[in-house]
């Protein structure tokens, strides 16, 4: 014989619902956070990643005279080139080759794909990694020149 509990409700299929649906987000978001750290920036060069070398990057960038400078402090990553970004946001290749440590060089602003020395608004450092892979440091733009 079945026996009615009275007084004793279940929760409505509307809270359940909303239930299932934050467990489903919770479970997402949990898997996005995992697979976005094991899946990041794996280009390195002498065994750092190329965005750490970015941030340890020392260098000294002067724009006078029509002319671009660079002196590269750094003691452990060749600096491959130069991209200077305009007031507008486009971005401007120098072609200055690899800065050796403790290396400087300079190029004129010409060079530098038909920027003029007034638009420069950052610089933007350029490295390589250890298979020759590019990798632009943009998240540690220059706008103390």
């Amino acid at each position: 014989m079945i026996k009615k509990i009275r007084g004793k409700a279940g929760i409505s299929p509307v809270v359940a619902t909303v239930l299932l649906i934050t467990i489903a987000l919770v479970v997402i978001a949990i898997i996005w956070i995992w697979a976005s750290r094991s899946i990041q920036d794996k280009e390195t060069k002498f065994g750092t990643q190329l965005s750490q070398a970015c941030a340890k990057l020392n260098i000294d960038v002067s724009i006078s005279e029509g002319n671009v400078e660079v002196v590269n402090n750094e003691n452990q990553f060749a600096l491959e080139d130069l991209i200077l970004k305009d007031t507008s946001g486009d971005l401007h290749r120098c072609g200055l080759g690899p800065v050796s440590p403790g290396d400087s060089k300079s190029a004129t602003i010409l060079s530098c794909e038909g920027i003029s020395a007034d638009d420069v608004k950052s610089i933007i450092p350029v490295l390589k990694g250890d298979d020759d892979v590019i990798y632009n440091c943009d998240n540690d733009e220059i706008t103390n020149f």
